[in-house]
């Protein structure tokens, strides 16, 4: 939604009057629906981990927010090193915000680092996932007793 927001409102505003020489085309939307797709995927399921192991609502809301913040704090510390180290465009959250980076400086994005974090973040979720549907065959834990 936001993504479809900004490809209307981009053209509206006169980004050469700041210095920014971005233009959010189809092919570039494309590219970032790509990117964010998977970690949209793996928050919602971390999330919903995390809130589904709390012992209470104040506990599960505290802890959900906390968690919010993790896709945030890994790319603001990305920000301060100026000698990144390779590996980190090949893990999730950090992978997909140096792919955005890319994107947004009007660089290339590499398909094997694109597939790798894609693949990388789909299968965390998928793990988060299936952890949660195995807690949830016990009556113990529907009833919340344990």
């Amino acid at each position: 939604l936001t993504l479809c927001f900004s490809a209307l409102v981009i053209p509206q505003i006169d980004l050469a009057a700041i210095g920014l020489a971005f233009t959010l085309d189809l092919a570039t939307g494309l590219k970032l629906l790509a990117i964010l797709l998977p970690l949209s995927v793996f928050a919602g399921s971390l999330q919903l981990f995390v809130a589904f192991f709390s012992r209470s609502f104040k506990e599960a809301q505290s802890t959900v927010n906390m968690v919010m913040m993790l896709p945030a704090v890994a790319p603001m510390a990305l920000t301060f090193i100026n000698d990144r180290p390779d590996i980190l465009s090949w893990l999730p959250i950090t992978g997909q915000y140096l792919l955005l980076e890319s994107v947004f400086k009007g660089g290339g994005v590499s398909a094997a680092e694109s597939g790798v974090t894609a693949t990388g973040t789909l299968f965390i979720s998928l793990l988060l996932c299936w952890a949660m549907s195995r807690r949830l065959r016990s009556q113990k834990a529907i009833l919340s007793l344990g």
